[in-house]
Order: C-alpha cells, then sequence, then structure tokens
C-alpha cells in the first residue's frame, strides 16, 4: 500500500492514501501527543504504525524525525525526514509538473508531504546546507504560494546569513513589501 498524487474532481492535485490508514490514526494521534512530553513513548507508537504501514504514513515518519531531533538525534532525524520526503515523491505521476503544479495546504492529505519538506529543509538548514535547504523551501513554495508554512521566514534567514541582499529583496518584494527579517530577528530560536 502506497499513497499517490492525482487530480480530484475540482482539478486540484491531491494526495491519496489507502483507506486502511483510518485504523491506525487514533494511535497516531496519541503517539503525535507525547512529542515534547514522553519522545520514547511516541515513538514507540509511531514505529508501530510504521510497521503496518511502511510505505505509506508520511506524517509518522515526519513526526518520529521531530522527536529524534528533540532528543539530540540527528542521524536518526535526518533518516526519517529523507523517507518521509521519499515516500511522497514516488508517489507523484509523471504527468505532476513540480514547476508549474499546485499542491495546496488546504488540501489536508497534502499536508503531511508538505511537512515533509519543511522538516528535510529544517534539517539541512541545521547542518548548514544552505544549498539543500534553500532548494527544497523554494519547491514548498512552488507547491504552495500561499505559504501557510511560513517558508518564507526560512528563506529570509539563509538570504540574510548568506548575505544574499538580492534574493532577500525578491522575496520581500513577492510577499508584499512585508518585513520579513523583522519577524526573524523576533524569533527567539533562530536556526542560523
Amino acid at each position: 500500500m502506497e499513497p499517490y498524487v492525482q487530480k480530484d474532481f475540482s482539478g486540484d492535485w491531491r494526495f491519496y492514501f489507502p483507506e486502511e490508514m483510518v485504523s491506525v490514526m487514533d494511535d497516531y494521534y496519541e503517539s503525535v501527543e507525547q512529542i515534547d512530553h514522553d519522545e520514547d513513548l511516541a515513538q514507540i507508537g509511531l514505529n508501530k504504525i510504521i510497521k503496518v504501514f511502511p510505505q505509506c504514513h508520511i506524517d509518522a515518519y515526519n513526526h518520529l524525525s521531530i522527536s529524534n531531533r528533540n532528543q539530540s538525534k540527528t542521524e536518526q532525524a535526518l533518516q526519517y525526514a529523507i523517507t518521509a520526503y521519499m515516500i511522497g515523491m514516488y508517489a507523484f505521476p509523471i504527468s505532476f509538473n513540480h514547476n508549474n503544479d499546485k499542491l495546496i495546504w488546504l488540501i489536508l492529505e497534502n499536508r503531511p508531504f508538505l511537512r515533509s519538506l519543511q522538516i528535510l529543509g529544517l534539517e539541512f538548514m541545521r547542518r548548514r546546507d544552505l544549498v539543500r535547504a534553500e532548494s527544497l523551501f523554494l519547491k514548498l513554495i512552488l507547491y504552495n504560494p500561499n505559504d501557510n508554512q511560513g517558508i518564507r521566514y526560512l528563506l529570509a534567514e539563509i538570504y540574510h546569513y548568506t548575505k544574499e541582499k538580492r534574493k532577500l529583496k525578491a522575496l520581500e518584494k513577492e510577499y508584499s513589501g512585508e518585513d520579513l527579517l523583522l519577524e526573524v530577528f523576533s524569533w527567539e530560536d533562530r536556526i542560523l
């Protein structure tokens, strides 16, 4: 069982997951609630879900990445983030144009994959692999131009750190002159 991406009745691209995944959703939500409280318990629950849906449950891998990051298990966090992203990438049909087609946040089934791009980009950002982080973040904005995840702020942080003023100005112009750095500098836990 694997997810797949296709256009829905309205013409929007969306992820489709096997109906059988409904059987683990209560366990999934209970496990996610344990993140930041009992990481070991969260990971046990998420790993049980992955045993049942190893090629399908993108969000279980996403949250295992987050939980491992919380425990400073950086290599495991990266591996789970890569796995979530790759499961999503394999779901796309050849007809999906990654430069033009949209995968909007408002469609709930798209969120696990969109989250995987953000989580993997953050993993690269923390490793100072800013070229890969920027690439994933730009792809994410292409998929979802409304930027419901605030990716523009992560890009602003990268552009400030790498002193790419031209890219930062273009990004600010794209978002109606919003002062992106003002927001970034107000964060207590900036990444870079």
